[in-house]
């Protein structure tokens, strides 16, 4: 819930509250009726429902019906202003948000298309954005959009198969495209079409099933990466070096600074 969203219902809870708290005390005082039958005739006069009093009133109990009917009149006017005016900001802020992310867009040159905000492509734009370097994401899944538009990254929602939706994130003028889709036909596609498109873009593509990156090269990617892979290396890497510290542990340094075999 949005800060503007959540105070207009403090003020329109707030609003009711104080004008159903008025009434029945305006009620108890005017009238010395039960907490609860001012609570009714309030509710019944502010929703104008036609319902007859509760019981008899007398002079100043219709007196304070009267106000409690033009006050019920100005606080409904008020919150339908509110929650109008909440609509229409939301509609324009929209409006005028797009307008605004697509000239930006249209104003880029030499950037990057990443297609996907994801897990990889999160930390990929991540990288982008402390490197300093324009990059532009296409993303479908509405959720993924709106974590994107919230860290102030440049979005265009839809599916990144498509070339109009290439085309909207200005592949033609791309440097590259990084195509991190979950689904390793989506990222051939859209290998093929990047590379009709643009036949100069540098295509980078994720690829986690076996055999894909030959097919994923012949369709026009220029780099394929496999997830999988690279932290399988990462780990054997770790391994490695561990088993390299445990060797250099059998060596120790002399008095004179050499390294003598602690061997017999």
């Amino acid at each position: 819930m949005g800060n503007k969203t959540l105070r207009l219902t403090c003020l329109v809870l707030g609003l009711m509250a104080g004008l159903l708290g008025f009434g029945t005390l305006g009620y108890r005082l005017t009238e010395g009726w039960p907490w609860l039958d001012g609570l009714y005739m309030t509710v019944i006069t502010i929703a104008t429902v036609g319902f007859s009093e509760v019981r008899p009133l007398s002079l100043h109990g219709r007196v304070f019906t009267m106000v409690l009917i033009f006050a019920g009149l100005i606080v409904v006017s008020l919150i339908g202003t509110y929650c109008a005016r909440l609509v229409i900001d939301a509609g324009i802020s929209n409006v005028l948000g797009g307008r605004c992310m697509s000239r930006q867009i249209a104003r880029l040159k030499a950037h990057y298309v990443v297609c996907g905000f994801g897990r990889i492509g999160s930390i990929v734009c991540d990288q982008l954005h402390r490197a300093a370097v324009d990059f532009v994401i296409i993303e479908k899944d509405q959720a993924c959009v709106q974590a994107a538009e919230q860290q102030g990254y440049l979005v265009v929602r839809g599916d990144a198969t498509s070339d109009a939706i290439l085309r909207q994130a200005g592949i033609e003028r791309a440097r590259g495209v990084i195509a991190v889709l979950n689904s390793d036909a989506d990222n051939l596609f859209i290998s093929l079409a990047a590379r009709e498109i643009n036949p100069a873009i540098k295509i980078i593509a994720r690829g986690e099933e076996p055999g894909i990156e030959n097919r994923l090269v012949r369709a026009g990617a220029d780099v394929v990466v496999s997830p999988l892979k690279l932290g399988g290396l990462q780990i054997a890497r770790i391994v490695l070096e561990g088993h390299q510290d445990a060797r250099e542990d059998l060596y120790a340094v002399g008095p004179a600074g050499h390294r003598r075999d602690l061997d017999p």
